[in-house]
């Protein structure tokens, strides 16, 4: 009888386990900071704790495809599926120092280069890489990234990513909103752009940003949708804009739009998962 007990508590465990896989999106963070003279590269990342599942095998993919389209031409190694925080530390760690080598031999050339010239280059490099998980449903969970790094000029250059992963299967929700949604939101998109960055001078702030609208891309008066950087959250819909994509610096408004509002203007994908939501 003692070894049906256990057994059958044995069965139940290792079941649990296996469900939590599945559908665990458990995070610990993960950082990794590496420096040579002049120039340091750190990365904070929301590591998947669990097991193998589709669910994580998303996230870590997402996670490697923007350190990949970030980094253009680092080779490190993609992390396995199974990885645990040791390993993906040690993955994190190939890149910082990656990143510290490669800057540090621009860096002299730039160096070397105004040498020649009778001039000194003397300010430090960064590269900074923060990735985040910045929603967790029954349905879906969503991470964002934001890069910035500076190479000299006269600011650093900043980005920001988003993604939304359908826990089900894993399946990236790549469209949120309808094709032709950028159009009929035009009002949408301005009403809610006001009420997030609440500036002093609405009409003054509106009139800006027009301004350089019209001078960039021809089109005052039209917001644009980002592309790659619109994520779903239990608040609403969040469209994060990157430095000078729509004003200037260092504008990087965040629009976050209630469901009720978006709803009609989600793809089929996207709706479906606002369904668990009251």
């Amino acid at each position: 009888m003692m070894r049906k007990v256990l057994f059958l508590m044995l069965f139940l465990a290792v079941n649990a386990l296996n469900g939590v896989a599945d559908d665990t999106v458990a995070t610990e963070n993960v950082q990794s900071e590496s420096s040579l003279p002049h120039v340091t590269a750190e990365m904070a990342v929301d590591f998947p704790v669990g097991n193998d599942s589709q669910l994580r095998r998303a996230i870590l993919g997402f996670i490697f495809d923007r350190c990949q389209e970030i980094y253009e031409g680092v080779e490190v190694e993609r992390p396995s599926n199974s990885c645990n925080a040791k390993e993906f530390k040690a993955f994190l760690d190939n890149y910082t120092s990656t990143l510290c080598r490669l800057s540090a031999e621009d860096r002299k050339e730039c160096a070397d280069a105004l040498a020649e010239e009778g001039d000194t280059y003397e300010a430090d490099w960064f590269s900074n890489l923060y990735i985040n998980k910045t929603a967790d449903t029954d349905l879906y969970v969503s991470y964002t990234t934001y890069n910035t790094d500076f190479s000299g000029g006269g600011h650093d250059n900043r980005i920001s990513e988003a993604v939304t992963i359908r826990k089900s299967d894993g399946a990236v929700i790549s469209s949120i909103f309808v094709e032709d949604a950028e159009e009929k939101m035009q009002d949408v998109l301005w009403k809610y752009l006001i009420a997030s960055e609440e500036p002093e001078d609405p009409v003054e702030y509106r009139a800006e940003i027009n301004r350089f609208l019209e001078a960039n891309y021809g089109r005052g008066n039209y917001l644009m949708l980002p592309t790659g950087s619109i994520y779903l959250a239990p608040d609403g819909v969040y469209i994060l804009y990157s430095t000078q994509e729509i004003c200037f610096w260092p504008g990087e408004p965040v629009i976050v739009i209630p469901y009720e509002v978006a709803k009609p203007f989600l793809t089929k994908e996207a709706a479906q998962l606002l369904e668990a939501h009251p």
